[in-house]
């Protein structure tokens, strides 16, 4: 339902100039820089104690990324260490803190926010990437950085030799400071996705991207893309709240079998069967490194867009021959079978129903002075709308595919 939504989007954001004197912006409350204090107290405290870990460590500096193991800018909140350190809530972004600076690095729609919302001492820089940062500003120092969150085709240390060191830390330091309070992650059951809507047997899926690992003369391949996971197994999940995957990894072998790495989680008996007719193994992450072992000698693709330093340097100790290459299941995935096309067709047409229902409801409310129209009771009014809808009799909704933007006045001002 995703490009009905940037239809929504547009289509709002059009509605908003036109009657932008029924529209006011969000209260004072309700925007993005909720508490001075919440800049410049706890933040500042975070940043200390991280300065004292770069001494104890050695380390004249650390990388932060937005980003989780997994590369997904929608974080659960057990990842959103960005956020937890800084005050950042953006959705790309880096900060790098040395024992004298911090600064972060964002793209033209986040300069302002990163401006309001990290604390006051923080340069932010809106106009470069934080790798030439360094080359520029930390030469002849050691910076740290998490081997699982930084992309090994990023990680340029040929490019980097003579001018600086990256250093991969044992643990994650921002996951120390924030110790015991940090929030766990979810590990919510994994559900099987009904044949009416995936339209394919994901033990054909299966075949077809084994048949190519063969036809190719590789062993296995490593599947990243949590949408890709999503498809080729039949399965969908809730840890993310706008995207329904399983945060997770799959090595998936030329022989059809499979790993499927992801934390405990409590299954139905229609999950556990359906993954034991795949012939899934479900492991634990920390078993990874056992269950590389078997990779010595063979020639295995990880998907070059999505693997991080940890895992090509796991598979190089243990004498894999690792091809970074496109993710082998992507063609597949992206040629949709009838039963896709009708069903993309029924979500599009459900959002064109809510979206008629909102249009009729806002122009009905908009010169409302008693009760003025607010970026958010708007948003709240269309996901309503959207909730309500049936298309011959049954509601296909699961959740929006982000959080509406729609922003009003001063909240609209997202560039310089």
């Amino acid at each position: 339902m995703k490009h009905a939504k940037f239809l929504t989007i547009s289509l709002l954001s059009l509605i908003i100039s036109l009657n932008s004197s029924h529209l006011k912006a969000m209260e004072e409350d309700e925007s993005p820089d909720k508490s001075q204090t919440l800049r410049t107290h706890p933040n500042l405290k975070r940043i200390k104690k991280l300065r004292k870990l770069l001494d104890s460590t050695g380390l004249d500096g650390i990388i932060v990324p937005h980003n989780d193991e997994y590369q997904n800018e929608e974080l659960p909140e057990s990842s959103k260490r960005l956020e937890w350190l800084t005050g950042f809530t953006g959705s790309a972004g880096t900060a790098v803190i040395t024992k004298e600076l911090s600064i972060i690095f964002v793209d033209g729609r986040y300069t302002n926010q990163a401006k309001l919302q990290v604390p006051d001492d923080f340069e932010v820089n809106g106009g470069q990437s934080w790798l030439p940062w360094l080359k520029e500003n930390m030469r002849g120092k050691v910076v740290g950085y998490d081997p699982s969150l930084l992309l090994s085709k990023d990680y340029d240390s040929e490019g980097l030799m003579g001018i600086l060191t990256l250093k991969a830390t044992n643990e994650n330091l921002i996951d120390k400071i924030w110790g015991t309070k940090k929030p766990s992650p979810s590990g919510n059951p994994i559900t099987v996705y009904d044949l009416n809507f995936s339209g394919e047997d994901a033990n054909k899926k299966i075949a077809k991207v084994s048949q190519q690992l063969k036809d190719q003369n590789i062993d296995a391949a490593f599947i990243l893309d949590l949408d890709s996971i999503a498809w080729l197994l039949n399965i969908r999940g809730t840890d993310l709240p706008y995207t329904p995957v399983v945060l997770s990894s799959l090595l998936l072998k030329k022989d059809g079998t499979s790993h499927l790495f992801t934390i405990p989680r409590k299954h139905s008996s229609e999950t556990t069967q359906h993954l034991k007719s795949l012939n899934v193994t479900l492991s634990e992450p920390n078993q990874l490194s056992k269950i590389l072992q078997t990779l010595n000698g063979q020639r295995v693709i990880v998907d070059k867009n999505k693997a991080s330093v940890k895992l090509v340097t796991l598979l190089n100790e243990n004498n894999a021959k690792v091809l970074q290459q496109e993710d082998p299941s992507w063609l597949f995935r992206a040629k949709k079978n009838p039963v896709e096309l009708e069903n993309m067709e029924i979500a599009h047409v459900c959002d064109g129903i809510a979206l008629c229902e909102f249009l009729a409801w806002f122009d009905r409310n908009a010169n409302n002075k008693d009760n003025p129209l607010t970026e958010r009771s708007a948003s709240e009014k269309l996901h309503e709308f959207r909730q309500k809808v049936t298309y011959k009799g049954k509601k296909f909704f699961g959740s929006e595919s982000f959080p509406t933007i729609s922003a009003f006045g001063s909240n609209a001002a997202i560039t310089p």
